[in-house]
């Protein structure tokens, strides 16, 4: 019964899509970098000649995102990554609003998990090219194959989040245990929990949101904090903080963040709204 009713959904999504809207988007990141002679760089190969330092250039994310909808209860979205080193599978979901009520959705397929306030955002609004550090020592790869069921019944104000995950990424599933994820969010404050049945540990998050206005601008201040407990013993704590000035004047936003995992570091940058559909990241 539950396989014919998935098989249903399927159906009337493709049917539906068919007659409606698609929506096709991207961004592409190209990167410079310069290394010691025994630096790891995040583009290129490999030093060659280890007597001297080195460079390397490429594109570092090349991203295309398709939605596809029928009217506000129905959509698939499909995201992949293309750089020198091929094509990567990044998103491939179906989301469910159901017509009767609008503050409830279901999704099914590879997306991003349930967890902290950093993770569900998309790279065109995140202040930073990358995500912080944390991330990718306690999720490598921040999207995963499961189920997840969204309610919303107060706006912005309340959003309550549950997921279930195969626990090991973009990749077939390998075992009948499930990760389980929560959340509990608004616009100013977010309370996150993880249970990898995978890595047999509990991550726990918590995030706040400041935010005013004043004559130079908007400036926004954000924070979160996680802690993991392993049934290893291999605890960790690590989080971030950003802190965001939008000025008033120019069309640029100076970003500030710091954050924490097995190092610290320090990071400065500057986006320019060259119009509402490109901005530049230096």
């Amino acid at each position: 019964m539950i396989k014919a009713f998935i098989l249903l959904i399927i159906c009337i999504l493709s049917i539906y899509i068919k007659a409606q809207t698609a929506d096709i988007s991207g961004y592409i990141q190209t990167e410079f970098q310069y290394g010691q002679r025994d630096a790891t760089l995040n583009v290129g190969n490999a030093n060659e000649d280890e007597r001297d330092g080195f460079y390397r250039f490429g594109v570092r994310c090349g991203r295309v995102k398709a939605t596809f909808e029928s009217d506000k209860s129905l959509s698939a979205v499909f995201q992949a990554d293309m750089t020198e080193k091929g094509i990567a599978l990044k998103d491939v979901y179906l989301s469910v609003k159901p017509d009767f009520c609008h503050i409830v959705e279901f999704k099914s397929g590879v997306m991003k998990r349930i967890f902290g306030r950093e993770i569900p955002l998309s790279s065109s609004v995140r202040e930073s090219p990358e995500r912080a550090a944390v991330w990718r020592k306690m999720f490598p790869d921040e999207r995963d194959l499961g189920v997840a069921v969204m309610f919303q019944p107060l706006a912005k104000y309340l959003k309550v989040e549950t997921g279930l995950y195969a626990g090991n990424g973009i990749k077939p599933q390998t075992s009948d245990r499930m990760d389980f994820a929560a959340r509990l969010s608004g616009e100013f404050y977010g309370a996150s929990y993880y249970h990898s049945a995978f890595a047999r540990c509990d991550y726990f998050g918590i995030d706040l949101t400041a935010r005013f206005s004043s004559a130079l601008g908007t400036t926004r201040a954000t924070g979160e904090s996680i802690y993991s407990k392993s049934s290893a013993g291999q605890d960790f704590d690590g989080g971030y903080i950003t802190l965001v000035q939008e000025w008033a004047s120019v069309p640029l936003t100076s970003v500030l963040k710091y954050d924490w995992a097995d190092n610290q570091t320090f990071g400065f940058g500057l986006l320019w709204s060259y119009r509402p559909d490109v901005k530049l990241t230096v």
